[in-house]
């Protein structure tokens, strides 16, 4: 039965309703208030977003006319924006494609900046023929650079976990660990855990104790005030596939109980999760999934 998410965005909500710290990436079509205003209809405290498109290199400025609706919606819903790095962008490439991307996150992190967004989430990147440990100090000086360059005083950039698909760094605990030991400015560097590129990648998150094992063997790299954010996926491929491909919740080779374990785990209540599977007729399902695992008494039903 699908999740009823007609409820007009910009109807208040009840005094006693607190918004949880789940949502779901969200279209910007029409400004980018749109995506705060989604999340709100579905009652979601949380809302992923491109703040440009992420296909291209240039962005248009922002102007005052998509700066002031953003404001206002935030101030008046109360979900918490977080934004997603442009797709092009390669931290750790060479030659002209790396400037490029510099450039590129710089400008991402100026774009967080006008919009008071707190978190930039960033894949790490592909070290392709580089060697990748040469690879790895690339992104930490890049992300030192820009976080430099782009007088950013507001945004804590995530680097999210990935699957490893195509030499990409952020498949091993390690890699990300590397990074922040070696960025000057680790203080304003955290952790994305993405539950699909984990699983992708070839921690097993399926059972209780696979689950468990897994946040152990993160925490003893990196502390665990570090993990910031989670994306919610569910796999198409296998364990250690190292493809990268998101399935809706239930639907894919990790299942649902990883899911409903990690938003019901205590240690993690108050950090945002956000769905990252297609925008379709499934994902009311997923958003309406995500309050019955925080409140499974309660009715969702239309």
């Amino acid at each position: 039965m699908a999740y009823d998410c007609s409820m007009d965005a910009a109807s208040p909500l009840p005094d006693a309703f607190a918004l949880p710290p789940i949502g779901a990436h969200f279209s910007t079509s029409g400004g980018l208030h749109r995506a705060l205003e989604e999340a709100y209809g579905y009652r979601c405290g949380v809302a992923q977003l491109f703040t440009a498109s992420p296909r291209q290199w240039s962005a248009t400025p922002l102007h005052e006319e998509s700066v002031a609706p953003f404001q206002q919606t935030r101030s008046r819903t109360g979900v918490l924006p977080i934004a997603h790095a442009v797709y092009l962008i390669n931290l750790a490439a060479e030659g002209e494609n790396g400037e490029k991307s510099l450039h590129a996150f710089i400008a991402e992190l100026r774009r967080c900046e006008a919009l008071a967004i707190p978190y930039l989430v960033v894949h790490p990147g592909s070290a392709g023929q580089t060697p990748l440990p040469e690879a790895i100090r690339t992104v930490a000086h890049r992300l030192d650079d820009s976080l430099k360059r782009s007088e950013n005083r507001t945004t804590v950039v995530l680097l999210e976990t990935t699957a490893g698909m195509g030499h990409c760094i952020g498949a091993a605990f390690e890699h990300l660990a590397e990074i922040l030991s070696t960025a000057r400015l680790s203080n304003r560097l955290g952790i994305c855990f993405d539950t699909a590129h984990t699983f992708e990648a070839g921690y097993d998150l399926r059972t209780a104790d696979g689950y468990e094992q897994t946040f152990q063997s993160l925490f003893r790299l990196i502390p665990q005030q570090k993990l910031l954010a989670f994306h919610l996926n569910d796999s198409r491929t296998s364990l250690g596939s190292m493809v990268d491909r998101h399935a809706h919740l239930g639907e894919g080779q990790l299942g649902l109980d990883p899911i409903r374990r990690l938003v019901t785990d205590p240690r993690f209540s108050s950090i945002p999760k956000c769905l990252e599977t297609e925008n379709d007729e499934k994902r009311a399902d997923d958003i309406r999934r995500l309050h019955q695992f925080l409140n499974p008494t309660a009715d969702t039903s239309p």
